[in-house]
């Protein structure tokens, strides 16, 4: 998948009227090589709001292309509610650009979406229409809290989980998630790493191979245990205010004081148990009775031989069933605490889940990294890596895992926890580890946001929008790809200083109309002893050796 071009025509958060952006040219030909698309400028220039944009665009498209409860979305009415989106996908998983697929999506005020597949007419986007050309993911990472990002990605796996109760009371099959939205928050950050690391190879007959950078970088040699544990629950039927059927969960106990035991399902995680039961042959012990499972998995070449056997070599099988219990933990008791996540225009939501009702989590989560002081490989918990660390594998993780599927990654800041020497990495790492893993990038379409002026130095100027707050967007006029930090510094974000404001004002401090002797200049000279090296200090020092008496 590849976008072309986004267009808003009604205001949306810091977006202007008649917005838009270019992205890929058709007639380019690197469209089949790794280049993602660089967002760059200050804060709250608008660049995060082009994420969210997309984000909602194609939840409010999935919606249309689903069995969503009625009651939760408006197909005439989005946020955008007026746009035109343009993009390239093929409905294979082909590597040649004939192949595919010219898409063009429009909405205006009032009326439901319509797509034009290849110059034909517009047809509005139904279950039967457009379906097949929609991504197969959407899928966010976000460095902090990104609320605003986040919460179409909220209601989706609240949408999952209601569709999941649907299947469960009709008793249909239910064999993978029904979203194409992925937030990738911390529980899904767990899976993704897990996946990679039983999927990926460190090292195959003595060559580096696709996970050999987080060796390099970070030290890590591998997962060393985990443990998933599994709380299966009572499901009642009940009928809704709308009188269609849900879904409820109970307790034991009221389970077996109610003599109304033909409204019971049955546990909810039996639907699921034959997906279920591939994790379960692969555990090291198991601790199971009819409320709670505990899957504990000590990590050796037989168990993950095991594992990959099982799913049959695909990691995204593998990582969609913590997708699906992921999406069950979002259960909550209310419908009317639903209906306020699904009709939420705003920027976010009050809506929290109760911490208790949970059905899936990970424990002893151990991962082995070399530790150089020791020089021996130690076992530490996920948790204490450093958010940097654990930002740097999150990020090459989701780009492994979505091998073969048609996406679209949205990655906000994804370098915020990064130090300087992984920064100037980042790009030349996620290329070469994603060309080691034979990776299609036909089918992949990276969009960052960022103010690192080395992400930026690694990315093509056609492939780098710069925002301006009141402006419209514009490509780089400059070239951008190798440039030097402090002229892309200056360039795009208009700051010329290497060094911070309140060193830089002991510089400014140096009353040069005062000094009048040697000795006056030995004192200015002592008063910025303290100051490392910079172009800023040594030009201060050079006026001050010129200095004739």
């Amino acid at each position: 998948m590849k976008l072309i071009k986004l267009k808003i025509k009604d205001n949306f958060r810091g977006l202007k009227d008649d917005f838009e952006i270019n992205f890929h040219d058709y007639n380019n030909g690197n469209l089949a090589e790794f280049h993602p698309f660089c967002l760059a400028g200050q804060n709250g220039s608008g660049k995060s709001n082009i994420l969210e944009a997309l984000a909602n665009i194609f939840y409010h498209l999935e919606c249309c292309t689903s069995n969503f409860p009625k009651y939760a979305f408006l197909r005439h009415e989005s946020t955008p509610d007026v746009y035109e989106i343009e993009y390239l996908i093929s409905n294979v998983n082909s590597v040649i650009i004939d192949d595919l697929s010219h898409i063009k999506i429009s909405k205006n005020q009032g009326f439901a979406p319509k797509m034009s597949i290849n110059s034909a007419e517009s047809i509005e986007v139904t279950k039967d229409y457009g379906k097949s050309f929609l991504p197969d993911l959407v899928v966010a990472y976000s460095s902090g809290e990104n609320e605003t990002l986040s919460l179409p990605f909220i209601k989706t796996k609240l949408f999952q989980y209601d569709q999941y109760l649907q299947d469960f009371v009709k008793n249909s099959i239910y064999d993978k998630p029904k979203s194409s939205l992925l937030f990738i928050d911390y529980e899904m950050s767990q899976a993704v790493l897990l996946t990679i690391l039983l999927f990926f190879d460190f090292e195959i007959d003595g060559k580096k191979s696709v996970l050999f950078p987080l060796d390099e970088e970070l030290g890590i040699k591998g997962i060393q245990q985990f443990t998933i544990n599994l709380n299966n629950k009572w499901q009642k039927t009940v009928s809704n205010y709308e009188g269609e059927l849900e879904m409820e969960t109970v307790n034991d106990e009221y389970y077996l004081n109610d003599k109304e035991k033909k409204n019971y399902k049955g546990r909810i995680l039996d639907h699921i148990s034959e997906q279920l039961k591939k994790i379960e042959d692969c555990a090291t012990c198991t601790f199971k009775n009819e409320d709670f499972t505990s899957l504990d998995f000590w990590i050796n070449d037989c168990t993950k031989k095991l594992i990959r056997q099982k799913f049959k070599n695909n990691p995204y099988d593998f990582f969609s069933i913590f997708q699906m219990l992921h999406a069950l933990n979002e259960r909550v008791e209310k419908n009317s605490e639903k209906v306020e996540v699904y009709n939420s225009k705003g920027y976010y939501t009050d809506y929290k889940k109760p911490e208790y009702n949970w059905f899936f989590n990970f424990s002893n989560y151990f991962i082995k990294q070399y530790d150089m002081k020791t020089e021996k490989i130690k076992s530490l918990l996920l948790k204490q890596l450093s958010d940097g660390e654990q930002q740097f594998l999150h990020t090459l993780g989701i780009c492994l895992m979505l091998k073969n599927k048609r996406t679209l990654l949205l990655l906000d800041e994804p370098e915020t926890h990064f130090n300087p020497n992984w920064r100037s990495k980042f790009i030349y790492i996620l290329r070469k580890t994603l060309e080691a893993g034979g990776e299609n990038f036909l089918s992949k379409d990276i969009i960052i946001t960022s103010h690192s002026p080395f992400i930026i130095s690694d990315c093509l100027p056609d492939k780098v929008i710069i925002f301006e707050k009141g402006k419209k967007p514009e490509n780089a006029k400059f070239n951008t790809f190798g440039t030097s930090i402090d002229i892309i510094t200056e360039e795009i974000f208009k700051n010329t200083q290497t060094i911070g404001d309140y060193s830089k004002s002991k510089l400014q401090n140096i009353e040069f109309s005062n000094i009048k002797s040697e000795i006056d200049v030995l004192n200015a000279k002592k008063s910025i002893s303290t100051l490392g090296d910079s172009l800023e200090k040594d030009l201060t020092l050079l006026r001050l050796n010129k200095l004739k008496f």
